[in-house]
């Protein structure tokens, strides 16, 4: 049996606002049920869904997609500190980070990744 909890939160496209995180048991009816927030119900068609990976950041804070990281870690082959930011994504059967073109599964990473924001609050973190 899985006992795994998946999370989720959720950006409103309407009234610009991301929700607190919640379970498959808040959603009825397609509506998500956002009383920790501000009391109102929000339509799923209105909302982009993010998935809580499972993992949390350094600093103990959870990674959803969606999420800006800057990933600072030793890299091996290059021997060298390497440092980038991007976002947290899905695909290939992971959440995955990029750099340039390579993927990073964030389950290989992910104690060297600090979540900085999202792409909805603040994407220009992710501008050059």
């Amino acid at each position: 049996m899985n006992n795994r909890i998946y999370k989720f939160r959720a950006w409103d496209k309407i009234r610009k606002k991301m929700s607190m995180p919640f379970t498959l048991e808040d959603i009825d009816d397609c509506v998500i049920s956002n009383q920790m927030c501000d009391g109102k119900y929000y339509r799923l068609f209105d909302c982009e869904i993010l998935q809580y990976t499972g993992l949390k950041d350094k600093n103990g804070k959870e990674i959803y997609e969606g999420d800006i990281i800057r990933a600072n870690f030793a890299d091996i082959k290059y021997k060298e500190i390497k440092e980038f930011k991007s976002e947290v994504m899905f695909g290939y059967g992971q959440f995955y980070v990029c750099d340039n073109s390579i993927v990073y599964p964030v389950f290989d990473i992910f104690a060297h990744i600090e979540i900085i924001g999202n792409i909805y609050e603040n994407p220009e973190l992710l501008e050059c």
